[in-house]
C-alpha cells in the first residue's frame, strides 16, 4: 500500500498516464505523421494473406471451447460472465470471417447471401464445440444457452457489418487498392510506350 494511501495513489497514476496520452495524441495531430501511420496501417493490413485472420480466430475459439481450462480458475467471474464471453467471441469471429470474404472480394461489393452463408457457418461451429465439449468429456460442459449467446453475437455481427464496419473498411482499404491499380495501369502504359518508341 502506497503511503499516502490508495486512492490518491491511484488519482496521481491516472492523471500521469492522461498527460502522456495527451501528449502522444497532440503529436498524432500532426498530419505528416497521421498520413505517415495510415499508409503503413493501410499496407500492413492490405499484405495480410486471405484466410490468415479467420484461421488463426478458428484457432483461438478451438482453444477457449475445448481446453480443459482456458482462464484460470484464480480470476473472479460474475455472473453470466460465460454467456457474455460467448457473444463477444462470436460477434468478433463471425466479424473476422466476413471481413476476410469482403477483403477477398474488393475491389467489388460483399455479397449479402454470402455473409448470411458466413454467419450461418460461424452459429454452426458454436453448436460443433458445444457437441465436442459433450463427447470429450474433458471437464468441459455442453449448454444450450452457449450456443444461443454464440447466435446472439453471430448475428451482431453480420448487423454491425452491414451498418458499420462494411462502409468503414471500403473507405479505409478500397481507396489504396484503387490507387495502387491505377499507379501499376499507368506505370505498365508509360513502359509500353517508351517500348514502342
Amino acid at each position: 500500500m502506497p503511503k499516502d494511501g490508495f486512492l490518491p495513489f491511484s488519482v496521481g497514476v491516472v492523471v500521469r498516464y492522461w498527460n502522456y496520452f495527451c501528449k502522444f495524441a497532440a503529436l498524432f495531430e500532426n498530419n505528416h505523421l497521421k498520413n505517415r501511420t495510415n499508409k503503413r496501417m493501410k499496407k500492413f493490413l492490405l499484405s495480410i494473406p486471405v484466410g490468415l485472420p479467420s484461421a488463426l480466430m478458428q484457432a483461438l475459439i478451438l482453444y477457449l471451447s475445448l481446453a480443459t481450462e482456458p482462464v484460470p480458475e484464480e480470476i473472479p467471474l460474475f455472473v453470466g460472465a460465460d454467456k457474455l464471453a460467448h457473444v463477444v467471441m462470436y460477434f468478433f469471429a463471425t466479424l473476422v470471417f466476413i471481413m476476410d470474404y469482403a477483403k477477398f472480394k474488393l475491389p467489388h461489393h460483399s455479397r449479402l447471401n454470402i455473409e448470411l452463408a458466413i454467419t450461418s457457418a460461424s452459429i454452426m461451429l458454436g453448436l460443433i464445440m458445444e457437441i465436442l465439449q459433450l463427447v470429450m468429456r474433458n471437464g468441459r460442459n455442453y449448454e444450450l444457452g452457449d450456443w444461443i449467446a454464440d447466435i446472439v453475437g453471430a448475428v451482431l455481427a453480420l448487423i454491425a457489418y452491414r451498418l458499420y464496419f462494411m462502409h468503414k473498411m471500403r473507405w479505409y482499404l478500397f481507396h489504396s487498392l484503387h490507387r495502387h491499380h491505377h499507379h501499376h495501369h499507368h506505370r505498365h502504359r508509360h513502359d509500353e510506350e517508351k517500348k514502342a518508341s
